[in-house]
């Protein structure tokens, strides 16, 4: 789900190998409710790490800028 948030795509394809003779397909499709909820949660543990790792982040609280801002 992270890829299919990120890159703002709908569905992936996932194609696997199975004992070096067993192609299979596997699609999965983007779920809207499991993507929001998947951004909340990233959104408050970069704000909490951006907050409490200043001097690792080139973006930090300090400056007044959010790390996971789009604008």
């Amino acid at each position: 789900m992270h890829l299919l948030a990120v890159t703002g795509h709908y569905a992936a394809d996932v194609v696997v190998l199975l004992g070096g003779q067993d192609f299979e397909i596997y699609r999965i499709e983007r779920e809207e409710a499991e993507t929001s909820q998947l951004i909340k949660q990233k959104r408050t543990f970069w704000r909490g790490a951006s907050c409490s790792t200043k001097e690792s982040l080139p973006i930090t609280c300090a400056q007044g800028n959010d790390p996971l801002s789009r604008n």
